[in-house]
């Protein structure tokens, strides 16, 4: 009798074991599947601008849905604050406001494809990561990224 009760134990939490196994595999295809969905639906809706420069390390990037008219902009790494809200077009200018009305950044529009950073009219531009500090200046081009294809 001693040993029939850790066997009827092992066989019950293997039981367990692979019916969560089981419906674990079964949430995360329906998460892959919605957010596939989601990336389809938005994919056309996105512009995504890159920091014109030589680095290869991370690279500030802008990312645009212009279905909603709103932004997240990505230009440090290392900071925790999340730079999104919503963009409006105006002269020939491109005004990012912060979610939290805490920053504004404005580009110049140069073409569909190109904004230049316009350091006038924006917030600073707060690093942690300093070797960015010196990337978006006043000017700095960013520029279309066209997803290969």
């Amino acid at each position: 009798m001693q040993r029939i009760k850790p066997l009827i134990l092992l066989i019950i939490t293997s039981t367990f074991l692979v019916g969560y196994v089981q419906n674990q595999k079964a949430d995360n295809t329906n998460v892959i599947m919605e957010t596939n969905e989601y990336m389809e639906t938005t994919q056309n809706h996105t512009k995504i601008y890159i920091l014109k420069t030589d680095k290869e390390e991370f690279i500030p990037q802008i990312f645009l849905n212009t279905n909603d008219k709103t932004f997240f902009f990505s230009y440090d790494v290392l900071s925790s604050y999340i730079t999104n809200g919503t963009y409006t077009e105006n002269h020939k200018q491109l005004e990012l406001k912060t979610e939290d009305g805490t920053y504004h950044y404005t580009f110049d529009i140069v073409d569909d494809n190109t904004l230049k950073f316009n350091q006038e009219n924006s917030s600073d531009v707060k690093f942690i990561d300093k070797s960015i500090e010196r990337e978006i200046i006043d000017g700095s081009e960013f520029i279309i990224d066209v997803p290969n294809t």
